[in-house]
């Protein structure tokens, strides 16, 4: 009976060292897939911020040529309108307002 007894302790303590040694193991291996991963997302940063930088110059960019588009439609549509209604430019001559000091009224 005694040597039953012994083989279980040193068999459980078998077991408790190589447990040990499996948790130290797959610790050390959290870490390390830790370390890799905060450096992965840590040069993504700037890259991400330089898409998203890229990104908003993009939409001011396209906002721009949107708006150009609009007005060249608009001016399009004044000048279809304009020969339609056969509308000539014509140059405006401007009346100088009189010289009022002399009068009573005149400020």
């Amino acid at each position: 009976m005694g040597t039953i007894k012994s083989n279980r302790k040193v068999s459980i303590s078998k077991v408790n060292k190589n447990l040990t040694l499996i948790i130290i193991f797959l610790f050390a291996a959290f870490v390390i897939a830790e370390i890799f991963a905060t450096s992965k997302v840590g040069t993504k940063s700037a890259e991400v911020s330089r898409v998203r930088d890229e990104t908003q110059v993009l939409n001011l960019e396209r906002d721009l040529l949107e708006a150009k588009i609009k007005a060249e439609k608009s001016s399009e549509k004044l000048d279809k309108v304009a020969s339609e209604l056969n509308l000539n430019e014509v140059e405006l001559k401007w009346i100088e307002p009189a010289n009022n000091e002399g009068l009573a009224l005149g400020r």
